[in-house]
């Protein structure tokens, strides 16, 4: 029994030793170069979806966890990201002007994701028309 116990705890400590050693994004490559830092908001669900989970926490964690495994860009931690939002204000994320995230949060970009409400019609033909007819003359 107790070697049993043993063994199971044996195998958890090396499953357990795979996983990323680190949660933090390190600003240096290993050739001692900076990384480029990124600013990474939470996603905003603006879709009214009635979900029992938070999918704008999956899909952030998601993201994050992609560009951690990458290790190609340095990723503020996502406390101090929302911290540095909750100080700005009412300051429109998707307006023309820039000026107000110049330097956000000690980054050189920074990204915002929204989720917004989308449906699916099946196709009908003669129904929906192309934006840009194929045989327009070419404008540009």
């Amino acid at each position: 029994m107790i070697a049993r116990a043993l063994c199971l705890c044996f195998v958890m400590l090396v499953v357990a030793s795979c996983g990323p050693r680190y949660v933090e994004f390190y600003p240096y490559t290993d050739e001692g170069s900076m990384k480029p830092r990124v600013a990474l908001s939470s996603v905003v669900d603006s879709s009214k979806g009635k979900l029992p989970w938070s999918v704008s926490e999956e899909i952030t964690e998601g993201i994050r966890y992609q560009l951690c495994c990458e290790g190609k860009l340095y990723l503020p931690d996502q406390e101090e990201v929302d911290s540095c939002l909750a100080s700005m204000g009412n300051v429109d994320r998707f307006g023309i002007d820039l000026m107000p995230w110049k330097g956000f949060c000690n980054t050189d970009y920074v990204v915002f994701i929204d989720i917004f409400e989308r449906k699916e019609e099946p196709y009908e033909k003669g129904k929906y028309y192309p934006i840009f007819p194929v045989n327009a003359p070419h404008t540009g």
